[in-house]
């Protein structure tokens, strides 16, 4: 359907995009099939030039939407552990030319400096050439990044104001989620660089979890996963594990299949660093565990949306 879709000269741009995000939610997100899902990934790369060489996003209001979630998606699927050097270039042209708006985010809940610092590191972190200048490029968009902490990072007023009553729930729920997104980000930021420990990361991922928390609190509702399962990976701590625990029993409820293989990476994650502790006897929160790891392991590969 999509292929016909995207040789088809007169085609609407918002039914191609919708198509192939269609695609990816149901393979990526709901699917049993661990790895059908990369394929339509790896095929994104027509439809992403297509949309560089004619502007299609500017057609209208819709059109934008669709494309951020379309670059938004692609970004995410991109923080893998599977090779996407060479779709790494036009995804991070497509969402450079995306993110001149401010509200570039709402529609995943992360505020656009996050995102922008992603896809730069990503594409850093995955050129050869570039790996000289990766450690001082982590370096200034966790400066830049850390900055913004405390700062109204949500997009509430964008999305709510016309509710004048409900406001102060929807923009506080909109900067908790948001807050999430911009921490998780600093801790994915930070594990690129070489020997960076859970205890060097804490900070953050006890706020993740504790936004987290209050989400969850206020009955608002499924949370993106991708900041979760970034700080999850990391809790050493047994009350913050206890709060995974808990968004984990949330989400079983939901019957989506990449929150139960998330559950499945990161409980083998915590058991690993557990049992390497114990034989190093290290502290928990001074051992490494990559999780990518433990997904190749389990013969995973996940999409976080």
């Amino acid at each position: 359907m999509l292929r016909e879709s995207l040789d088809t000269p007169d085609s609407e741009f918002v039914c191609q995009v919708a198509t192939f995000l269609t695609i990816l939610m149901i393979e990526g997100v709901y699917s049993t099939e661990v790895y059908s899902w990369r394929s339509h990934f790896k095929g994104a790369a027509a439809l992403v030039s297509k949309m560089l060489h004619g502007r299609d996003w500017t057609q209208s209001s819709d059109a934008w939407v669709i494309s951020q979630s379309l670059a938004l998606s692609l970004e995410i699927a991109q923080t893998g552990h599977i090779d996407s050097a060479r779709h790494a270039g036009p995804t991070g042209m497509l969402l450079d030319a995306l993110s001149t708006r401010s509200d570039f985010g709402y529609t995943i809940g992360s505020p656009r400096a996050a995102l922008k610092a992603l896809s730069q590191l990503q594409r850093v972190d995955k050129d050869p050439n570039g790996q000289n200048n990766l450690e001082v490029e982590i370096f200034d968009a966790l400066r830049s990044l850390s900055s913004m902490q405390g700062e109204d990072t949500g997009h509430g007023s964008r999305l709510h104001n016309e509710r004048s009553q409900t406001n102060g729930r929807l923009d506080y729920l909109a900067q908790l989620h948001s807050r999430m997104f911009l921490n998780a980000a600093i801790i994915y930021l930070k594990r690129l660089g070489p020997g960076v420990t859970p205890s060097q990361v804490s900070t953050y991922t006890s706020s993740v979890l504790n936004d987290m928390s209050t989400f969850l609190d206020m009955d608002a509702g499924s949370i993106s996963l991708w900041p979760v399962f970034v700080a999850a990976v990391e809790a050493c701590v047994p009350s913050e594990r206890d709060m995974v625990r808990r968004w984990f029993e949330f989400s079983s409820r939901l019957g989506i299949e990449n929150r139960i293989q998330a559950r499945q990476i990161i409980e083998m994650v915590w058991q690993t660093r557990d049992s390497v502790a114990s034989e190093t006897g290290c502290s928990v929160a001074e051992t490494i565990v990559d999780w990518t790891t433990a997904q190749e392991v389990l013969g995973i590969d996940i999409l976080l949306l």
